[in-house]
């Protein structure tokens, strides 16, 4: 019985497998590379604490400028009421050497008001005047505040280690 010999493959045959290889390895290696820098963040709060509730958070962008949201860590004595990790979005509105002043009507930032008070404060069981308070934000730190007057953010819990930011968080809807 004769051996069945392995049949030949046509030059342009080859180019197509080829180029087929070439494109599914450059796909393989985008989604990696995406997937790896990049993470779909929804905000699936009833009461949202931010205008938009999808973002991309850019994984390798960790940095740090007044105004612009990113996605951390929240502080250990917060996410233990989560019972699972969990990323908190927030704006960033105090940088290393802002004076921080959280007042029961208005919070402000070296004078200017870049929210309202503590509007949490019953709901969370605080006495609004044991949270009102003047700091300033140390080096290797940031204040964060959502753009609502309900938001849990740093008028609760105060600045937070920029060691904690995740990445840079970018509004698609």
């Amino acid at each position: 019985m004769a051996l069945a010999r392995p049949m030949a493959l046509h030059p342009a045959r080859w180019r197509a497998l080829a180029a087929a290889g070439l494109a599914a390895l450059i796909l393989a290696s985008t989604l990696d590379h995406v997937s790896s820098r990049y993470r779909l963040v929804y905000d699936g709060q009833v009461t949202r604490c931010l205008e938009v509730w999808l973002f991309l958070v850019d994984l390798h962008d960790r940095e740090i400028a007044r105004g612009g949201f990113v996605a951390f860590r929240p502080p250990a004595t917060i996410a233990e009421h989560y019972g699972r990790p969990v990323a908190f979005l927030k704006r960033i509105v105090g940088l290393p050497g802002d004076r921080v002043t959280v007042g029961q009507v208005q919070t402000t930032v070296n004078g200017r008001e870049v929210g309202k008070g503590l509007a949490l404060a019953t709901r969370l069981e605080v006495d609004a005047q044991d949270l009102v308070r003047s700091f300033i934000v140390p080096e290797s730190a940031v204040f964060l505040m959502g753009d609502t007057a309900d938001s849990y953010d740093g008028r609760y819990w105060g600045a937070l280690p920029a060691s904690e930011i995740i990445g840079e968080a970018r509004w698609l809807l």
